[in-house]
């Protein structure tokens, strides 16, 4: 056990355990008892992404059928986890010896890009989401493409930002990233981003973007998938 905090922005276990029919008390995917214990202090963001998994998945269908039965994981092993919205509730778990539990969304696609279902996020604890994967929606481009953000795009960041919901960049394209940054009411994340200064992939982020990330208060999170390092 350790007084250091430990802190991540993004793992992929929530939406494997439904898909795989696995458990939190392990060995799931990234994450399970056995190793959250041993850190102590720790705060995890499980996050959703409801495009990449089976052809023919509806990305709102999945991460509904993925939310359940995350919570219902949540629910049966409360003795070492609790599920947090805030600052508050990340320290009262910690104080009472469970790691802290947040939910992303990877991809708006989970409430249909529609800014008008925000608040209905914001109620299930959604704090944190990536406005899109490794593809183009109604609200911007991808890493892949060149299109920033949409009209759509905006009002959602900013009924995002207004809800307390942060806007996680690590798939945006570069447009949609400085789109984001001339409007930003709030801190801008990249949940899992390595350095494009080091490994050239348009998944990494540039010495410029990480110098807007600091001053608008925001963080990112390494990324220790192999490509994106060297």
């Amino acid at each position: 056990m350790t007084d250091h905090a430990y802190f991540d922005a993004h793992c992929d276990t929530a939406i494997r355990l439904m898909l795989r029919q696995m458990t939190l008390r392990g060995p799931a995917i990234h994450i399970d008892s056995r190793r959250c214990r041993n850190l102590g202090r720790y705060a995890q963001f499980f996050a959703f992404c409801t495009t990449c998994w089976r052809p023919g998945d509806v990305p709102e269908e999945l991460y509904r059928r993925s939310m359940d039965f995350f919570r219902g994981q949540l629910a049966e092993n409360t003795d070492w986890i609790r599920l947090c919205g805030s600052r508050d509730e990340v320290e009262q778990a910690w104080e009472n010896g469970r790691c802290a539990a947040l939910i992303s969304l990877e991809g708006a696609e989970a409430i249909g890009c529609d800014p008008g279902r925000l608040e209905e996020a914001a109620e299930e604890s959604v704090r944190l989401i990536g406005l899109t994967w490794n593809g183009h929606n109604a609200l911007c481009d991808s890493h892949e493409g060149s299109r920033g953000l949409t009209e759509q795009g905006r009002e959602f960041v900013r009924r995002a930002q207004r809800l307390g919901i942060l806007i996680d960049v690590s798939h945006a394209s570069d447009r949609a990233f400085y789109d984001l940054c001339d409007i930003t009411e709030g801190p801008i994340v990249a949940s899992h981003s390595d350095s494009r200064a080091v490994c050239d992939n348009s998944r990494n982020l540039t010495d410029d973007m990480f110098r807007l990330l600091a001053e608008s208060g925001g963080c990112a999170g390494l990324n220790l998938y192999g490509e994106f390092l060297s």
